[in-house]
């Protein structure tokens, strides 16, 4: 009993919150990441040959990668593109680059930024490393996630794109760097940043587990220290453990349960908001974001191409939210088209540029996905500095629920039930009703209440994560593997000689070798199987994928 106690008290000090200074942290994952780029590129440049073909270039790059998400390209004394793993920075959209001194550099915008490593190598090559930093992913339902390297908890709110030269030693304009490379600014805070890091904690099912697996390692040494006479006290701890693993396997899987309704409800909410708030509201607050951006004005040296400028600003912007087509041009002085992005917009004729420098807004029919025209709103303004035209931004969206609900219930297996208002009332809107006869189900349905409505939405179909539901059996799975060997352990080293002739008694039958020899074949095969043929034919699917991808790159490159 000390023993479990002690083992209580240990998991307790595990648990106990630890501080950590995520400045610092910040600090030293951006000096490992420069420190691993480094020593990347100048491996790369040291296995390089000065009479190497292309072949033989793209070969030394992929001995050297390691999918670890840098980008490793080899480039000429022109910086013309000899060979590539990944998708490596072209250099000459980077000035500081220079092919005949190693430059070490972060390149970003607001939405992207990467950490820039360059290698002299044999004449004529010369390499980059690229490594990501901060970049904005696009997931299903064209939802937006940004990954922050530095700032995984994203507290710190840096600044990638900050690369004024101004510094100081207190809060208000620190810096992250690392062997003199500046990553990026941190907005004034507090001293108490640097104190108030993430608790560091174990969670709570391993430790769970951890402490079933002492009580029963225990009980079954005292068990089988008594000579295996006292049973019942053995039983006691023995279904007290089982009991336990099998409520935290009942409680696990609830959770999860509960995480992706939470989810669901998350996803729903906000398609509805997006269209159910005013579309001129929306494009107000874009053009506010556009106007806080200052991208336009200037273009400081290691930022992007304007190829990821429309990107940068439809990302930051209102326009991102779920299930709502939008677009987001920028037009050079002439009218063309420089930067572009939308989503279930297609491109249509060249635009006319604006009269005016400030934001007008005006209805006007939007082609969306396969619809000839819908009723949306535009809205465009002249981009000046100092009087000078440099160009112009458009913005547009489509407001349209009924047209998002179709979209969410086709993608996502999400249908929409009724509509109820303030007293419970069933609201007969014929724009939302039901698009498709739903059979009734043991799951509850998923109520979402925005602007004093409810709307009631079936969760039968919602497609489930396997790895979710299936919660409940690996944490049973796992707690009973611990508990058999908690036994196994505890009653050898409780008694030796009894548990030595029970194993010889055991391996004695016919029985017990028959399913041993068939449980080792089974996994022999199930282990070759993963190995040789899964893990080859995936090998090549991403080859073949890679290959086809490279090859349609290269065509809308040309």
């Amino acid at each position: 009993m000390r023993r479990v106690l002690l083992s209580l008290a240990l998991v307790g000090l595990l648990t106990a919150p630890v501080g950590a200074d995520e400045v610092q942290e910040a600090q030293a994952r951006a000096q490992t990441l420069l420190d691993h780029s480094i020593a990347l590129a100048q491996a790369v440049a040291k296995d390089l040959k000065a009479d190497q073909s292309r072949a033989e270039v793209f070969a030394t790059l992929l001995k050297r990668h390691s999918n670890d998400g840098s980008s490793i390209g080899v480039f000429d004394a022109d910086s013309r593109r000899i060979a590539w793993v990944g998708t490596p920075i072209d250099p000459i959209r980077l000035p500081e680059v220079d092919p005949s001194t190693s430059v070490r550099l972060v390149a970003a915008t607001r939405s992207r930024a990467v950490l820039v490593v360059t290698e002299r190598g044999p004449a004529p090559w010369f390499v980059l490393v690229s490594t990501p930093l901060l970049e904005t992913r696009r997931g299903e339902m064209e939802t937006v996630e940004v990954i922050d390297v530095l700032d995984p908890s994203r507290r710190l709110a840096l600044d990638y794109s900050d690369r004024s030269e101004e510094a100081s030693t207190d809060h208000s304009r620190e810096t992250v760097a690392a062997s003199g490379v500046v990553f990026a600014r941190i907005p004034p805070h507090s001293e108490e940043t640097h104190r108030s890091g993430t608790p560091l904690s174990v969670p709570r099912l391993p430790a769970l587990m951890f402490v079933v697996f002492i009580g029963v390692f225990v009980a079954a040494y005292r068990f089988a220290r008594a000579g295996f006479t006292k049973r019942r006290a053995f039983a006691i701890v023995l279904l007290s453990c089982v009991s336990a693993v099998s409520v935290a396997g009942l409680v696990a899987e609830f959770s999860a349960r509960r995480v992706e309704g939470n989810a669901v409800r998350t996803e729903v909410a906000a398609v509805l908001r997006a269209h159910l708030s005013p579309l001129e509201q929306t494009l107000k607050s874009t053009e506010q974001a556009i106007d806080n951006a200052h991208l336009f004005e200037s273009a400081p040296a290691g930022r992007f191409g304007t190829e990821e400028l429309a990107f940068d600003l439809w990302s930051e912007s209102a326009l991102a939210q779920p299930f709502l087509p939008s677009f987001v041009e920028v037009l050079d002085r002439s009218g063309a088209v420089v930067s572009r992005y939308a989503r279930d917009i297609p491109k249509g004729a060249k635009p006319f540029l604006p009269t005016s420098g400030s934001w007008t807004r005006a209805p006007s029919l939007i082609a969306v996905g396969d619809l000839a025209q819908a009723a949306g709103m535009v809205s465009e303004k002249l981009l000046l500095s100092s009087g000078e035209l440099l160009g112009a931004v458009r913005i547009g969206a489509v407001s349209d629920l009924s047209l998002a609900l179709r979209l969410l219930a086709a993608e996502k297996g999400i249908h929409l039930l009724g509509v109820r208002d303030g007293s419970g009332a069933l609201v007969l809107d014929r724009t939302l009703e039901p698009f498709s006869p739903v059979a009734s189900s043991g799951e509850p349905p998923v109520d979402v209440t925005v602007d004093g409505r409810t709307y009631v939405f079936d969760a039968q179909r919602i497609n489930p994560d396997a790895s979710v539901r299936a919660v409940g059996v690996r944490v049973l799975g796992v707690g009973g593997g611990l508990i058999m060997g908690a036994i196994l352990f505890g009653a050898w080293l409780g008694n030796p000689s009894r548990a030595r002739d029970a194993a010889r008694s055991l391996l004695r039958r016919h029985s017990f070798r028959l399913f041993v020899a068939f449980f080792t074949l089974s996994a022999l095969s199930l282990f070759f199987f993963q190995t040789l043929v899964r893990d080859f034919v995936a090998r090549r699917l991403v080859f073949e994928t890679e290959t086809e991808a490279r090859r349609i790159a290269a065509i809308a490159r040309k």
